[in-house]
């Protein structure tokens, strides 16, 4: 689908910010190979998109909570800062 490949990127980083943003997209460019100047919206290409497909599900369930929380506190969600990192 054309586009689609600039779909996942967007979508999948619009969920970072500041300096993880950075991060995480260093990460999803060394994963799944890809220049980020290549992923543009006219890009139709089904094996870029399988990459990009597969270096997301790594990034997303390589992303566990800090290990510094004490042991009983609950996790807070994604969004919400986490006063153990301060």
């Amino acid at each position: 689908m054309r586009g689609r490949a600039h779909q996942l990127v967007s979508e999948f980083l619009a969920a970072y910010n500041g300096t993880d943003r950075s991060f995480v997209l260093s990460r999803l460019i060394l994963r799944a190979r890809l220049v980020p100047e290549t992923i543009l919206p006219e890009l139709d290409d089904p094996a870029v998109e399988a990459r990009l497909e597969a270096a997301i599900r790594e990034l997303a369930a390589s992303r566990r909570p800090t290990s510094r929380r004490p042991p009983g506190l609950p996790c807070l969600a994604a969004d919400d800062p986490d006063p153990w990192d301060a």
